[in-house]
């Protein structure tokens, strides 16, 4: 079927069960960012495969919320006389709510409770309960009953990681999740959250695309933690530990069968990440709603994890260097798709790596300006040397999660390419030079990224720094730096990316991203801590695209300093060309 005879066939059920429209969210019953080919409902339904958006079918007209950064995604593959594209800001509430709850006659929407939040699902059952609307939950997902050849899952090895990897013991961040539950007088917590899950028994998988996650529930009880995984996930290793920790283990696919017969007295839940199955699946006799405070635990970083990603950088900068003196010289009619497979071999080099943290984005020339663009098989550009290339790539490596943005150019860049590239290095700079006081939200900090682009007219539809990871997720919260309000503070420990840009469709984009992390700034103040950033990334920026006369003495001193630390931390392990290339990419302005 295509994707109209689909929508068709979808319709059809729809009618039967009286709704007037289906809600496919854009996750999976695990909230995932990235999706496991059998549950990528909404490109099956759609065709759009971007990271973030949500579809309703309905029965005239189908309907897209996704963010700016896959604007011009979603307009070229989407059918435009089937799909109206609602696009909000990174970071920012979909405006889904307020199209249902400003329809003019009641309706009833469809949605499978797995994927829904318990947050989203109030949101909307309050907006369209206003207008005589009703949010009907089916046990059965729709889009499976059309998709007669889904992919099969095949579960891998779950890897267990040490306490010198992790710095810290399994057992004590159980124990410490139990004494708040105490502290809370609950008697029970459901994590389905795969991050959660993972950072807290300090195991990692391979079951979800690019993330090191595994499919599993988790129940937390004051004294019994039960883990579910999928049997042919657990190795001997792996049940030998669970027992040595005293964690009951037990089949994933039982979960919401054993689910059904608990009864809790004071059940704990998150109403952003637990959906609305698991609210309407137990019994309990009050419940308790909050962010998780494991969100707060893994954002902040301890030594040994801060250690893991120094090194994991330096890792991924020796490849990402040999890669750039590779492109310099065989970059020109190579094509976006050959470009990434090189960039992936110098990883693989790492012992350590175990994946990329995402599908590497090269766009070349007007595909740069498609803000999370990924190059297919003869829908690519062949690599010249007029234009601008934008390489947005990352690695999973056992120490640590990497994730860089480097814009190149293989000839001679235009006047204004230079202007445009050293606007937004100037903006990265700012965000790297600040200095800030205890309290300062990622919000407070991101026009300083922006600034030099909105003197002159410019800005960027995406939001400047997102959390990362540890040896976990590329995309981590609650931290980040956006335009988008926020109640989380910057602290020591956090990881974030600083990442401004600029996309001018039709011709090229730039983006300049490094990993940075929080750290204490070294300053005694009668107003409290103060803190500062420090760089993880270890790449030079492009010098033939610096505009060295727009830049300030002090940022000429800041990518001094930078250069420096890179070509020290980097030239020992370098031979040839890519010694000569780094040693002249990183030589002073």
């Amino acid at each position: 079927m295509n994707i109209k005879q689909k929508i068709a066939r979808l319709r059809e059920m729809m009618r039967l069960h009286h709704l007037d429209y289906y809600l496919v969210p854009g996750t999976d019953p695990h909230q995932n960012e990235y999706l496991p080919a059998m549950w990528d409902r909404r490109t099956f339904i759609s065709g759009f495969d971007g990271s973030n958006g949500d579809i309703a079918i309905g029965l005239d007209r189908s309907y897209l919320w996704t963010d700016g950064r896959y604007e011009l995604q979603a307009k070229q593959q989407l059918d435009s006389h089937e799909f109206e594209i609602f696009i909000s800001a990174q970071g920012s509430d979909s405006s889904l709510v307020s199209f249902f709850s400003k329809l003019s006659t009641p309706i009833r929407l469809g949605v499978d409770p797995q994927l829904i939040s318990v947050m989203e699902a109030k949101r909307l059952e309050e907006a369209l309960r206003e207008q005589g609307s009703s949010v009907i939950y089916l046990q059965e997902n729709l889009i499976d009953a059309l998709h007669t050849t889904l992919p099969s899952f095949k579960p891998h090895p779950i890897q267990i990681l040490s306490e010198t990897e992790t710095g810290e013991a399994t057992a004590h961040k159980i124990k410490k999740l139990q004494a708040h539950l105490n502290g809370l007088h609950c008697d029970g917590m459901i994590l389905n959250d795969l991050p959660s899950i993972a950072w807290l028994f300090n195991l990692r998988g391979q079951d979800i695309p690019f993330n090191p996650l595994f499919l599993s529930y988790a129940l937390i009880r004051p004294t019994l933690c039960t883990l579910y995984l999928n049997p042919e996930s657990v190795t001997a290793e792996l049940k030998a530990e669970l027992a040595r920790l005293q964690i009951e283990l037990k089949d994933y696919r039982h979960f919401y069968q054993d689910y059904a017969t608990l009864h809790f007295k004071r059940l704990n839940l998150d109403p952003r990440k637990n959906s609305q199955a698991l609210l309407n699946g137990t019994h309990f006799e009050a419940a308790h709603f909050e962010a998780s405070p494991i969100d707060a635990w893994k954002a902040c970083k301890n030594p040994v994890e801060i250690q893991g990603a120094i090194e994991a950088h330096r890792l991924d900068a020796l490849a990402e260097v040999q890669f750039l003196t590779w492109l310099e010289t065989h970059g020109v009619g190579e094509t976006e798709c050959s470009i990434s497979e090189v960039l992936l071999r110098f990883r693989q080099q790492a012992t350590s790596f175990q994946s990329p943290s995402f599908a590497t984005i090269a766009g070349y020339a007007d595909h740069g300006a498609i803000i999370h663009y990924h190059p297919h098989k003869n829908h690519e550009h062949t690599i010249g040397n007029e234009a601008l290339l934008l390489i947005d790539s990352g690695g999973q490596y056992r120490e640590g999660t990497t994730d860089i943005t480097r814009t190149v150019h293989l000839g001679t860049p235009s006047a204004f390419e230079k202007e445009c590239y050293t606007l937004v290095l100037k903006g990265h700079l700012a965000l790297r030079m600040a200095r800030f006081s205890h309290g300062t939200r990622g919000e407070h900090l991101d026009a300083l990224a922006r600034q030099f682009l909105w003197q002159k007219g410019f800005n960027y539809g995406h939001g400047t720094g997102h959390g990362v990871g540890a040896y976990l997720c590329v995309h981590e919260g609650p931290q980040r730096i956006s335009t988008g309000a926020t109640t989380t503070p910057l602290l020591p420990g956090m990881i974030v990316s600083n990442e401004p840009g600029l996309y001018l469709p039709g011709r090229f984009g730039i983006r300049i991203e490094n990993l940075i992390y929080v750290k204490k700034a070294k300053i005694d103040s009668e107003f409290g801590a103060f803190y500062e950033f420090e760089d993880l990334t270890l790449v030079p920026y492009s010098r033939k695209l610096i505009a060295v006369d727009l830049l300030s003495p002090e940022e000429r001193q800041s990518i001094n300093q930078y250069h420096k630390k890179v070509w020290d931390r980097l030239h020992q392990d370098l031979t040839g060309d890519a010694l000569a290339w780094l040693k002249r990419e990183t030589a002073a302005l």
